[in-house]
C-alpha cells in the first residue's frame, strides 16, 4: 500500500509542479505582451516621425538610386558609413563598401535616411587618420 500512496503522492507533486509552471507562462506571456504593445507604439511613432520628415523634403526632387550610384552618392554614403555603422570608408575593402553601399541604397530607396542625406552632403569623412603636417 505505501507503494500506491508514493506514487499518487509523486504524481500530485508533479501536477502541481506542472501548474505552477503554466501559472509562470500566464505570467510571462502578460508581461511579453505588454512589451509587445510598447514596441507597436514606439514603432508607430518612429513611423510618424519618418512620415513627418518625409512630408518636410521636397518628394518631387526625390530620386531612387541603384549600384551604379557609386561613385556620385559617396559623399553621403562616407557619412552613413561614419555615423551609422561606426567605420570609415578607407577601413573597408572593396568588396566590403560595395555591400555596404547595396544596404545604403536599400535604406535611401525606402527614404528611411535623416533628410540631409537627399539634401546632398558636400563634404564626407574619410579616414579615421589624423595627419599631422607641418608648415
Amino acid at each position: 500500500m505505501n507503494v500506491r500512496s508514493g506514487g499518487e503522492d509523486q504524481r500530485n507533486l508533479a501536477e502541481a509542479a506542472a501548474v505552477r509552471l503554466v501559472d509562470l507562462g500566464r505570467f510571462d506571456i502578460k508581461f511579453y505582451l505588454m512589451d509587445e504593445k510598447k514596441r507597436k507604439k514606439e514603432k508607430k511613432s518612429k513611423e510618424k516621425e519618418r512620415l513627418r520628415d518625409i512630408g518636410s523634403r521636397n518628394l518631387d526632387s526625390f530620386k531612387e538610386i541603384s549600384k551604379d550610384d557609386y561613385f556620385s552618392k559617396n559623399n553621403e554614403f562616407s557619412t552613413w558609413l561614419k555615423e551609422e555603422k561606426g567605420t570609415f570608408f578607407s577601413e573597408l575593402t572593396s568588396e566590403a563598401a560595395r555591400e555596404l553601399f547595396l544596404s545604403f541604397v536599400k535604406l535611401w530607396n525606402k527614404q528611411k535616411l535623416d533628410s540631409r542625406y537627399y539634401e546632398g552632403i558636400a563634404r564626407a569623412p574619410r579616414t579615421g587618420h589624423h595627419w599631422k603636417i607641418r608648415n
